[in-house]
């Protein structure tokens, strides 16, 4: 049968001219196109809100810890203080709580390795956590992200502030007494890190007399300072700086390992534990204090004689306001005094990691800790005496790496002070030790 190919060949012609009009699939690509652009032009909506809505929340975090960490000496206040300036920045009308009490913590900040450690040895910063998330009840609500199923995101903004950001190893805590940080009877007191002295006092806060003599890399006192031999030349008029220690919580009470006065003789190797009678070492021994936590409870530390004491990463809490034993010869204080040779040094990891002496913070504030007489000492680690006054007197010279935290210092005598200090220093110069580390 034969094909009539005219019919044939038009027929041909249509299907090829069929084959190649493409303009229902422009139109069907359009279509899609439009769709995606619309998509994508809601999604940037969207990313655009939260991007705002991260910067507010980043911005209420750092104001709300820069005001806080001023505090950080009373943690309730702190605490008070940025919940206030959260809810200022984002009011709860239109953003909901977006700071609660959880999310703004004290702790340490370590500005070697840049962590912050809730807590810790050394309180000197505050993490602060802004939130609109579903936990608080606030998520962050979406627009057009809806048609796909996404309602609400979390979002939140971290913000570290804290005071170590200085070499402050010397602090005199005291607001207002006159001589809170005192160099006297050619003391010569030089160090390579910085003297903060909180005291207000018009009549000098620091004062240096007689051929004393203070140099230090920087010197802030909060009020005036008095003296001819001050280098370099004092910052008056400072901020005070709050005790950056002041969150530090004492050993757990577990009762008494030593009831009684534990005298010192000769040669002795004393173990970590609760002394409520206190210690004192006398005569010409080697005693040798075994690493750990050592609680004087009502009584204090005695060191005299010409012996050898020794401790490494050893820690020494003296609370003289605890029951102790009445009428024992040691001071309700520490006293290293005579002719010994002593080396302590602090723990190097842990709670009290670098704390070599810590006082109870309530300590009548007449009560004197005294490293005086001849002795040799090198005390590696921060002594902390937040309540009482600490003297170097006589031909003391307290060497090694030592920081000073106290509520008042006094050099004098012949007593040379000429150390690094000790490895954790703190922001010096009242405010400007604050800021935003993170």
């Amino acid at each position: 049968m034969k094909v009539n190919s005219g019919i044939l060949g038009i027929a041909t012609q249509a299907l090829r001219r069929f084959q190649g009009d493409q303009r229902g699939a422009v139109a069907i690509f359009f279509a899609a196109s439009v769709m995606m652009l619309i998509g994508m032009a809601a999604i940037a909506v969207d990313l655009s809100y939260l991007y705002s809505l991260r910067g507010k929340l980043q911005n209420a975090a750092d104001a709300a810890v820069l005001a806080a960490v001023d505090d950080i000496s009373d943690t309730d206040v702190a605490r008070a203080t940025a919940l206030s300036y959260a809810a200022k920045n984002m009011p709860v009308a239109e953003h909901g709580t977006v700071l609660v009490s959880a999310d703004v913590v004290t702790g340490n900040w370590d500005a070697d390795t840049r962590t912050f450690t809730p807590s810790g040895s050394s309180t000197n910063a505050i993490r602060v956590v802004t939130r609109r998330a579903e936990a608080n009840g606030n998520a962050a609500g979406l627009f057009f992200a809806r048609v796909l199923g996404f309602d609400d995101v979390d979002l939140q903004a971290t913000a570290i502030a804290g005071t170590q950001v200085g070499d402050a190893c010397v602090i005199a805590l005291d607001p207002t007494e006159k001589g809170t940080l005192k160099i006297a009877g050619g003391a010569i007191v030089s160090m390579n890190c910085a003297v903060q002295v909180n005291s207000a006092s018009s009549k000098g806060g620091l004062t240096v007399a007689g051929t004393a003599c203070l140099t230090a890399s920087s010197i802030s006192v909060a009020g005036s300072a008095k003296g001819n031999c001050i280098n370099p030349t004092a910052d008056t008029g400072v901020d005070p700086m709050a005790d950056p220690l002041a969150g530090l919580s004492p050993p757990a009470d577990t009762g008494c390992d030593y009831p009684a006065l534990v005298e010192v003789t000769t040669d002795a190797v004393l173990a970590p534990g609760v002394y409520c009678g206190g210690i004192y070492i006398y005569g010409g021994g080697i005693v040798d204090f075994l690493p750990g936590e050592y609680v004087l409870k009502g009584e204090g530390l005695r060191i005299s004689g010409n012996g050898d004491v020794t401790g490494d990463e050893v820690m020494f809490y003296i609370d003289p306001t605890a029951t102790g034993i009445s009428g024992s010869s040691p001071p309700k204080t520490v006293s290293l005094a005579g002719g010994p040779n002593i080396t302590f040094s602090a723990p190097t990891s842990g709670v009290y990691e670098d704390i070599l002496f810590f006082q109870d913070a309530a300590t009548p504030a007449n009560y004197i800790n005294k490293f005086n007489g001849n002795a040799v000492t090198e005390l590696n680690g921060i002594l902390y005496f937040p309540s009482t006054e600490v003297q170097f007197s006589g031909n003391g010279d307290p060497g090694g790496a030592t920081s000073i935290i106290a509520r008042m210092v006094t050099f004098s005598g012949n007593a040379n002070l000429g150390s690094n200090p000790a490895t954790k220093t703190f922001g010096a110069g009242g405010a400007s030790g604050i800021s935003l580390v993170q």
